[in-house]
């Protein structure tokens, strides 16, 4: 399992560094979400939050490789691209988290299907999608369970939390 140079790997940790980027992202870019700007871009300006917030880590788009070949999933054959890894290029002994983002209230089974596909085939050690909204998001991470961020006075906060999934 991947960790950061403080060698503290634990899930809380990750979760509360992946929370403060998103909480991030819906207070300074949520012009992005209001007009309906492409996903990509929104998954870009979530990857610059958390490359500060992982500095040991690389904070990678789109990425699709695998050291030298092409990332695919063994259940359907085709190449896999996450909106977002947070690894060390050229190893996959160090992949840490990968994330799926989706303009939408809610994510579908291919997303969940890719980011699974990423954590047991690649050995990312967390997966999460992150369905986003204008004024919030829902994190639903793979085996840990689902939370959402809203607006709360006077900063953004978790506003509901909910059970693991088992």
């Amino acid at each position: 399992m991947a960790s950061d140079s403080s060698g503290d790997d634990g899930f809380g940790v990750v979760r509360a560094k992946v929370r403060q980027a998103v909480q991030q992202l819906l207070w300074r870019d949520r012009y992005l979400l209001q007009h309906d700007i492409r996903e990509e871009a929104v998954s870009h300006h979530l990857a610059v939050y958390l490359e500060h917030l992982f500095p040991t880590f690389d904070v990678d788009c789109e990425y699709d490789k695998s050291g030298e070949g092409r990332k695919r999933s063994s259940t359907t054959g085709r190449d896999i691209r996450p909106d977002i890894i947070v690894h060390r290029r050229g190893l996959n002994d160090h992949n840490l988290l990968v994330i799926e983002v989706k303009k939408k209230p809610c994510i579908d089974e291919a997303d969940s299907s890719k980011v699974k596909d990423c954590m047991h085939e690649y050995g990312y050690s967390w997966a999460i999608c992150i369905s986003l909204e204008a004024d919030w998001a829902r994190l639903e991470w793979q085996g840990h369970g689902v939370s959402a961020i809203g607006l709360g006075a006077p900063s953004w906060d978790i506003i509901e939390e909910f059970g693991r999934d088992e």
